[in-house]
C-alpha cells in the first residue's frame, strides 16, 4: 500500500486498518496459500503496487541471500498446512483413509488460529460452529463440568459438524495452553458442497466417528508430562471473562522470524502485540543482553493498552521463531466492547507501573526493564558494579522510569 489505508475484515469483522507501508497476500505470493484469509476494503483513494509470484521468483534469481530466507518461511508457513495434512490422513486411515483431494479441499478452506490458556474452543450442548485441527498445544475434554481427559497435538475436534451441521457438541474442548489450530467454519458455504462431492470421504468420516465415540478417552496424557511451554501462557490475558479472550483470540495473525530479525526496537512505538508461540528471543538494551523471551510471552502490554510508551529494549530472535501479532487498533476497538476487560487489564498495568517506580531504576542498561526476579537481580548487578567502576556515585531517592511493553519469565506464585 502506498498510499490511502483500507480495512482488513474477516467475515464482516474488522481485523485492522492497513496504512502506507503495510503489505498483505505473503502467503499467496510465497505459493502457501492460494485462498484468501481476509477481505480488504479501500476507505478511500489508494495507490497500491501489486506483485506477482512469477516476477518475485525472476528477481530472486539475482539475489540467492534472499531467496534462502524467503524459502525458510515458506517452510515454516507450509509445515502447518503438512501438519494438518498428516493429522487428518491419519485419522482417516482406519477406516480406508481420506482421498488426498478431500484432504486438500478441506486445508485450502481452513485458516490458522490461535486459542489461548483456558479459551473454551467447542462447548458441551452447544452447536459446533468450526471443526478444528490441533497442530501445537494440548486441549482437555470436559463432560458435565469434569475433564476427562487430556489430549495433545495433532487432533481433531468437531469433525461430526462435517455430517450434520445442527450437530451439538458432545463434550467441552478447553485449550490447557497455547495452541496453535487450523479451524474450518461450517457456516462457510462450502461445507455442504463437500458433502455431495466427496460422497466416499464423508462415509470414511462418519465410521471415523463411530470409532472415535466408542472410546472414552484419546492419546491420554498425564498431567505430570505436560510441557512447560505448553502450561506458559501471558498473565496479560489470563483473567479476562472467556468471552473476550474468544473474540481478541480471532485477531491474531501468525509471522514468522527467522534468526537474528527483530521483534520490537528499542526507543521505537510499536503498532502490534505479540504472543510468542515457539522458540525464544533475546532481550537487548543498549546492545547488551539482559533477558529472555520465552514461548507464552507477551510483548506490547502497555501499547495495546493505549498507554504513551515506546520500547525500551530491543528483542531479537535466537532462532526461527512463532508468534502471533494482533493489531493495536483492533485491539483498543475490542476492549471498548469489554468495559470490564478493560478495567482489569489497566489494573494491571498500573500495579506494574507502581512496581517499576518502586525500583527506583533509570536510565542504565536494563533500567526500564520489568522482569522475573532472576533477570532483574542481574541488572541491579551489573548496574551497580558498572557504576562502581566508573567512579560514579549511585543514585538515591525515587527515580522515574518508564514501562517495557513486554515482560519475561512467571515466577513461581505467578509474581512478577
Amino acid at each position: 500500500l502506498m498510499r490511502g489505508k483500507c480495512e482488513a475484515l474477516r467475515a464482516g469483522v474488522h481485523l485492522s486498518m492497513l496504512y502506507p507501508g503495510a503489505c498483505f497476500g505473503g502467503l499467496a505470493v510465497l505459493d502457501v496459500s492460494r485462498t484468501r484469509t481476509a477481505t480488504v476494503v479501500t476507505r478511500c483513494p489508494c495507490a497500491l503496487r501489486a506483485l506477482k509470484r512469477d516476477s518475485l521468483r525472476e528477481v530472486l534469481k539475482s539475489y540467492p541471500e534472499e531467496e534462502e530466507k524467503l524459502r525458510k518461511k515458506v517452510d515454516v508457513y507450509s509445515q502447518s498446512r503438512r501438519n494438518a495434512y498428516d493429522a487428518i490422513a491419519q485419522a482417516g486411515a482406519s477406516q480406508g483413509g481420506f482421498s488426498e483431494v478431500f484432504i486438500y479441499h478441506l486445508l485450502d478452506k481452513m485458516q490458522t488460529r490461535l486459542f489461548l490458556a483456558n479459551q473454551v474452543i467447542l462447548e458441551e450442548n452447544k452447536r459446533a460452529e468450526i471443526v478444528v485441527v490441533m497442530l501445537l498445544g494440548m486441549a482437555e475434554i470436559e463432560q458435565s463440568g469434569v475433564t476427562i481427559a487430556r489430549v495433545s497435538a495433532p487432533a481433531i475436534f468437531g469433525e461430526r459438524g462435517l455430517l450434520s451441521p445442527e450437530t451439538c457438541s458432545t463434550a467441552t474442548v478447553r485449550s490447557a495452553g497455547l495452541s496453535e489450530c487450523m479451524v474450518l467454519s461450517l457456516s462457510s458455504p462450502a461445507v455442504p458442497l463437500m458433502r455431495q462431492q466427496f460422497w466416499d470421504d464423508v462415509q470414511v468420516l462418519s465410521k471415523m466417528l463411530e470409532t472415535k465415540f466408542s472410546m472414552n478417552r484419546q492419546k491420554l496424557e498425564s498431567r505430570h508430562g505436560v510441557s512447560a511451554a505448553v502450561q506458559s501462557s501471558s498473565t496479560f490475558l489470563r483473567h479476562c471473562s472467556p468471552a473476550f479472550i474468544s473474540r481478541v483470540s480471532a485477531y491474531f495473525e501468525k509471522v514468522i522470524y527467522l534468526k537474528g530479525q527483530t521483534l520490537v526496537s528499542q526507543g521505537q512505538s510499536t503498532a502490534f502485540g505479540v504472543i510468542v508461540s515457539q522458540g525464544s528471543g533475546q532481550v537487548e538494551v543498549d546492545g547488551l543482553a539482559v533477558a529472555r523471551i520465552m514461548p507464552g510471552e507477551f510483548l506490547g502490554e502497555f501499547e495495546m493498552l493505549g498507554f504513551p510508551s515506546k520500547a525500551v529494549a530491543t528483542v531479537r530472535a535466537l532462532g526461527t521463531m512463532l508468534t502471533f501479532h494482533i493489531d493495536r487498533g483492533a485491539f483498543q476497538k475490542l476492549l471498548e466492547a469489554f468495559p470490564k476487560d478493560k478495567q482489569k487489564l489497566e489494573k494491571l498495568m498500573n500495579k506494574r507501573l507502581e512496581v517499576a517506580e518502586k525500583l527506583q531504576l533509570n536510565g542504565e542498561a536494563g533500567a526500564k526493564l520489568i522482569f522475573n526476579s532472576h533477570a532483574m537481580a542481574n541488572l541491579l548487578s551489573f548496574r551497580t558494579q558498572t557504576m562502581m567502576e566508573a567512579g560514579q556515585p549511585q543514585p538515591q531517592g525515587p527515580k522515574a522510569t518508564r514501562p517495557l511493553g513486554l515482560f519475561s519469565r512467571r515466577m513461581p506464585g505467578g509474581d512478577r
